[in-house]
């Protein structure tokens, strides 16, 4: 069996390797006919051999020979209405059943290449197993029309939502690059903040230990003070102690002094004597001479007593100025010790006050001291979150940058599945007519400038002039007044047949254009914002995705972008060739929504 299949396989691929030589295959048939004949031309030659033997009269030979001949003939028109009828049958199934097999066999084949058109049924023209094939086709072909619609519809929503989320990653990834920036400079100020708590705590640590110390010598220093105020009453009841003994000595003084007065009126009164006696006794004569050397000598004694007396006079007042001075140094020590006891009573009282100031204080500073222990402690797990932190922002950043790539492989994934269902026609919706009128706008300025290279206009001429005077650069190119001429209705009459579309124009591969749409081409004022949107003509857009749309070679690029006024803009793009080389495209810019209707 296996044999067998082989062996009809190989005949198959090498005389029945298509539906007609198959259907030819019927004429096979035939042969049994043209058997038919044979047979039936031997056995005539038979009978007329037999007839020619004489065994039957001439005339009934004859009426035999001409019944056979007409046999004959009728056999022959029957076998040709049989051939005939053969191959229009043939050529009738052949026009049933290759026809539709080879229109599917070529929309498989555009499938399989890529592109395809099931914008048209099959025609239900037979009422067999070909119609089902043909409705089976067509249930099919509506299928895939819904299937690319709806993949259409989700490739726009998907890219309309990338361009937003694309929009917000690349912010998102700003301010994550921001926060990592912001996050960085909190880590090197928690850091110099954790050095400086940590510098400040080892002081405060310090400053308590030597408010400690200070505080203890404090003590002890106002404990002396006190003893010191203590030796100053001391002082100061000695003082006035011996400021009574120079009292007492000054009365002393006074009193030897008034006896030493009297002492000397003694010593005066008796030298007064002593001389009257002296006088008496030289009246006396000799008589008194014994009295006069007494009364002499008692004068000398008068003299030496009177003498000592002045010095003991001379010494007490000595004595009484140097115990009026002493007593009026030893009023002043007083004085001073009192002031001093009093100083030292207020220093000793502000002391004290100081002490527990510095009591106060050193409990503070203990409180402090913890507080910044815990301070520190704190700062430290603050400074760990802070590095926790500035590795997750990096790590952050890291993310929304490759988010972002992700997100430009996303929009280049989803503008590769737009192109790719772009290239099978449905023949329904917003998005397939948009694409017929791009292909219809690429075709007819795609016939200009083939029309215009043959009149011998170098249409790929790069050299550009640049117009004096204009904010952005405008340039002029050799080809480009005659294209204006003869593309300007067309840019306008593609702008209008667009629905929704924002722009609808021609660029060479440096994504220059000449012309642009009527209402963006307004005479020049000389005020650039007026000029700016009043005329676009004559310039290079060249920010990546215009050059990538002026540098398509793709059947189709369908990029969608967040324009300066936020509204979501799908740049269509078509390429153009002219002489079999790349020229450029045409781009139709029509709003997301545009897209996504019907």
């Amino acid at each position: 069996m296996n044999v067998f299949s082989q062996l009809y396989e190989a005949v198959e691929k090498t005389f029945w390797n298509s539906l007609t030589k198959k259907l030819f295959s019927l004429l096979f048939l035939f042969i049994i006919n043209l058997a038919y004949l044979g047979v039936y031309w031997r056995q005539k030659r038979e009978v007329a051999d037999l007839l020619q033997t004489g065994a039957v009269t001439p005339e009934v030979a004859g009426r035999i020979v001409d019944s056979l001949e007409d046999g004959w003939v009728w056999l022959l028109g029957l076998t040709a209405f049989a051939l005939a009828f053969s191959v229009g049958q043939i050529l009738y199934l052949r026009h049933l059943i290759v026809r539709p097999v080879r229109v599917i066999t070529r929309i498989f084949n555009e499938i399989a290449r890529g592109e395809g058109d099931f914008s048209h049924n099959l025609p239900l023209s037979t009422h067999d197993e070909l119609r089902e094939l043909a409705a089976g086709y067509n249930r099919f072909a509506d299928k895939m029309r819904h299937i690319i619609g709806e993949v259409r519809h989700m490739s726009v929503s998907i890219a309309r939502e990338a361009v937003q989320v694309k929009m917000r990653v690349e912010g998102s990834a700003r301010d994550a690059r921001e926060q990592g920036r912001m996050t960085s400079q909190v880590f090197e100020a928690s850091t110099e903040s954790t050095a400086a708590i940590n510098e400040v705590s080892g002081s405060a640590h310090r400053i308590t230990e030597s408010t400690s110390a200070n505080l203890s010598i404090a003590r002890e220093s106002l404990d002396e003070m006190r003893d010191i105020a203590g030796k100053i009453n001391a002082v100061s009841e000695k003082v006035l102690h011996f400021n009574h003994t120079v009292d007492d000595l000054s009365q002393r003084s006074e009193s030897v002094k008034q006896i030493a007065a009297l002492i000397r009126e003694v010593a005066d009164q008796t030298n007064l004597l002593a001389l009257n006696a002296a006088i008496e006794a030289a009246r006396a004569g000799e008589a008194g001479r014994g009295f006069a050397v007494v009364a002499d000598e008692v004068r000398k004694l008068a003299e030496r007593v009177n003498k000592a007396t002045a010095e003991i006079v001379g010494n007490i007042n000595g004595m009484l100025d140097l115990v009026a001075e002493t007593r009026s140094e030893n009023e002043v020590i007083n004085a001073d010790v009192l002031r001093t006891r009093e100083v030292v009573d207020r220093s000793a009282r502000q002391f004290e006050h100081m002490v527990g100031e510095f009591e106060a204080t050193s409990t503070q500073l203990t409180q402090i001291a913890t507080a910044m222990e815990s301070l520190s402690a704190t700062n430290a797990r603050v400074h760990d979150h802070v590095v926790e932190i500035n590795e997750l922002s990096r790590t952050v950043a890291q993310h929304m940058d490759d988010s972002e790539q992700r997100t430009g492989d996303l929009t280049r994934a989803t503008e590769a599945v737009q192109e790719l269902v772009s290239r099978f026609r449905t023949g329904q919706g917003a998005f397939d007519k948009a694409v017929e009128q791009v292909r219809s706008f690429r075709d007819r300025v795609q016939a200009e400038l083939e029309a215009m290279a043959e009149t011998r206009i170098d249409v790929f001429d790069r050299q550009y002039r640049p117009m004096p005077g204009t904010q952005p650069p405008k340039f002029k190119v050799s080809w480009g007044d005659e294209f204006t001429r003869r593309c300007q209705g067309i840019l306008d009459d593609s702008l209008a047949a667009t629905q929704g579309a924002a722009f609808a124009v021609a660029v060479n591969t440096d994504s220059y254009l000449s012309a642009h749409n009527s209402k963006f081409s307004r005479p020049l004022t000389g005020d650039h914002a007026t000029d700016l949107v009043g005329n676009r003509t004559c310039r290079k857009f060249e920010s990546p995705p215009e050059l990538r749309a002026a540098r398509n070679a793709e059947p189709l690029l369908l990029q969608t972008y967040m324009r300066d006024t936020g509204e979501i803009l799908c740049d269509m793009a078509m390429p153009i060739m002219v002489g079999g080389r790349h020229w450029g495209n045409v781009r139709i810019g029509v709003p997301a929504e545009a897209l996504l209707q019907g």
